[in-house]
């Protein structure tokens, strides 16, 4: 984490320009970012079974599962609940699979989209 004095000698740093080239080099690469999330998410394949329990464990994503006979469809399980169905029939859960899955904390969001729009933190750059 930077000190007041780091940040404020960052912040005199970049100027005005600068910073405009800042924030045209980040909303460029969000949106190439973008394009390859909708390109993979074309492509995704979707896990059943173990492998899906297993991806979402490892990325802390949520699980579905399909309707059987006695259930109907089912979105949002947590992992502990996708190992309990599993148990009785793993071909009934699922999950897609790809970089587009995993969620964004809203904080990140909202910090990118602010940097993006050239919108400072409350109070300014510098320690008060």
């Amino acid at each position: 984490m930077m000190t007041g004095a780091e940040l404020k000698a960052w912040r005199n740093h970049v100027n005005d320009s600068g910073h405009r080239m800042l924030q045209q080099d980040l909303a460029d690469k969000l949106e190439q970012h973008r394009r390859t999330i909708q390109s993979w998410e074309r492509k995704k394949a979707t896990l059943t079974g173990h492998d899906a329990i297993e991806y979402a464990a490892a990325h802390n994503l949520l699980l579905n599962k399909y309707t059987d006979p006695t259930e109907k469809a089912r979105e949002g399980l947590t992992v502990e609940e996708a190992r309990e169905i599993a148990r009785e029939d793993d071909g009934l859960i699922w999950r897609k699979a790809g970089p587009g899955t995993a969620k964004v904390p809203l904080l990140v969001r909202l910090a990118l989209g602010a940097l993006v729009a050239g919108i400072e933190p409350l109070g300014g750059w510098e320690d008060e």
